[in-house]
């Protein structure tokens, strides 16, 4: 399964610093631009796994890649913002 310490692993970042980004939270105002791109960049270079696996037509793999991604990114918020980012 796909947590927000991969995706911090990926991104170079900690994972505190991944979750105030991915979740829009109120500390994200302080953290900047360029280290909130690149957070959203190695989130979407995971989202794009599960695009490849789709065209490749390994439809369960893709299936089960995506509800992973999905938990990480909007299932830890209870914010709307995030679930609007995917």
């Amino acid at each position: 399964m796909v947590t927000i310490r991969d995706v911090a692993k990926a991104s170079g970042f900690s994972s505190t610093t991944v979750s105030i980004v991915l979740n829009n939270a109120p500390l994200a105002r302080y953290i900047p631009p360029i280290t909130k791109k690149k957070i959203e960049t190695a989130a979407t270079v995971m989202l794009a796994e599960v695009d490849s696996l789709i065209t490749s037509k390994k439809y369960p793999e893709a299936a089960q890649r995506l509800e992973q991604l999905v938990t990480t990114l909007a299932g830890t918020s209870k914010e709307p913002e995030a679930r609007k980012r995917l």
